[in-house]
């Protein structure tokens, strides 16, 4: 994860770190400024990224997520695990790929924010 990191700061963009979901969620609750977007996995312990993107977007509302997973065709057999249209890496990625799913994701949220 750190060359993902990298990738994501030599872009422009700020990161905000948790090891789990439930400090996840602690952070972003203390984090006064917006959050844009949420990069998670779909396999954590204690919750799911699924789990921990709609707890996330029930205090932040619109914001943009990524899934990724190490086990695509896991992630992927049930078709209740993501939300249909998810965005979703598979590990491993490229720098490449991962910045230009953070684009989409932006520019799909910036989109619908113009929307309303």
């Amino acid at each position: 994860m750190r060359l993902a990191r990298r990738a994501i700061e030599s872009a422009g963009h700020r990161i905000l770190s948790a090891t789990s979901g439930e400090e996840a969620l602690k952070i972003a609750s203390d984090h006064p400024d917006a959050i844009d977007l949420l990069l998670t996995d779909v396999g954590m312990r204690g919750m799911t990224g699924n789990q921990l993107a709609d707890r996330l977007a029930e205090k932040r509302p619109g914001i943009g997520i990524i899934y990724m997973s190490g086990h695509a065709e896991r992630s992927l057999a049930d078709p209740g695990s993501l939300p249909s249209g998810a965005h979703f890496l598979t590990k491993p990625f490229s720098s490449d790929c991962l910045l230009e799913i953070i684009r989409l994701a932006q520019s799909q949220r910036n989109s619908r924010a113009h929307r309303r």
